[in-house]
């Protein structure tokens, strides 16, 4: 027994050397390959017009939008603002382009188109001022280096019937801008993981929210109280999802506030731990600029490590104030190490 043993390891000694030296004597380089699919490219459009201001965007892997940008720009230039009739806007749509009205409180329509993208118009108050920096919000989300102020003269222009317009089409600089694409849940009944959640609590009355297409959440939550709502999502993505000034405008122009710079949202919110970790915690309130309709809106950003997750509730502001407390406890209560 020992001495098949001892001609076992030397068997095990003599193969690993051999493969030690087959590795060291190959004459091809090891060669490292980084796939165009893993990166991004962003068409967008800002267009004043009057009182309003129409953003059209289209983001996703480079490869599909590269294969959907002639249609998008030729559905960029159709736009029309009507003096009359129901509807603000107007546009020649192409006949593959499923159209569906918008999802959230300010995007006015979302159109699903070929390669599963989507192109998605917003409709928000006059920003003429804040060309720049929803520019450099994108940029930001991108990996790419902030344009300053300087640099505005370089943005392409262009007529849109008769409101000149800003057209931008920027591709990311490195693989580890945020695939939107790959956060798009698959089906209307998709429901995640449950390894990918947290374990946390969940106070009394918050009923779960079904995701529903379009919708990247990875759980969420609702409330009913009489003609009062509100819900509440549990979101995570990878990096740092374009940052803090990002997402606290997102939020504001959700309820109808002007655009902060990056210095100003830098100091917006208050201190708040998730599992030990040192978050912000901010909270809007307003209306939609569209209906009018007054809003509040609690969210939570945690940066844990190479993800940021996002807490957050919105709905009507009464119904959100005698939920506060136990939205808090909610946030508090979260431990990342469930389910894993």
């Amino acid at each position: 027994m020992t001495v098949l043993l001892r001609r076992r390891r030397i068997m095990t000694v003599c193969l690993a050397a051999l493969g030690f030296c087959l590795a060291g004597c190959t004459e091809e380089p090891v060669r490292v390959f980084e796939s165009p699919r893993d990166k991004q490219r962003l068409l967008a459009a800002i267009v004043p017009a009057g009182d309003e201001t129409w953003f059209f965007k289209l983001m996703g892997r480079t490869d599909s939008t590269t294969e959907n940008a002639d249609a998008f720009w030729k559905f960029v230039r159709s736009v029309r603002f009507p003096k009359e009739g129901p509807e603000p806007i107007a546009w020649s749509a192409p006949e593959n382009w499923k159209n569906e009205p918008g999802r959230e409180l300010l995007r006015y329509a979302t159109f699903r188109i070929p390669l599963g993208q989507e192109v998605t118009v917003f409709r928000f108050g006059p920003q003429p001022e804040k060309v720049v920096e929803n520019i450099n919000r994108w940029r930001k989300q991108l990996k790419l280096p902030a344009m300053s102020a300087q640099d505005f003269e370089k943005i392409k222009k262009e007529e849109i019937d008769g409101h000149m317009s800003f057209l931008v089409d920027l591709g990311s600089a490195r693989t580890d801008a945020i695939d939107v694409e790959a956060y798009e849940p698959r089906s209307k009944t998709e429901e995640p993981n449950r390894r990918d959640l947290p374990e946390f609590q969940v106070p009394d009355g918050w009923k779960v929210l079904p995701r529903t297409t379009g919708r990247m959440f990875l759980l969420g939550f609702q409330i009913q109280d009489g003609p009062m709502s509100v819900e509440i999502t549990l979101t995570r993505f990878p990096g740092e999802a374009g940052g803090l000034a990002a997402n606290v405008n997102r939020w504001r122009e959700e309820v109808g506030l002007s655009v902060l710079s990056d210095a100003e949202a830098a100091k917006e919110g208050r201190p708040i731990e998730v599992d030990g970790i040192k978050s912000v915690h901010v909270d809007y309130s307003g209306a939609n600029s569209r209906s009018m309709k007054k809003l509040r809106t609690l969210a939570v950003i945690c940066q844990r490590g190479d993800e940021a997750w996002f807490i957050k509730m919105m709905g009507s502001p009464e119904l959100v104030g005698k939920q506060q407390v136990a939205f808090e406890s909610f946030v508090r209560s979260i431990r990342f190490g469930g389910g894993k």
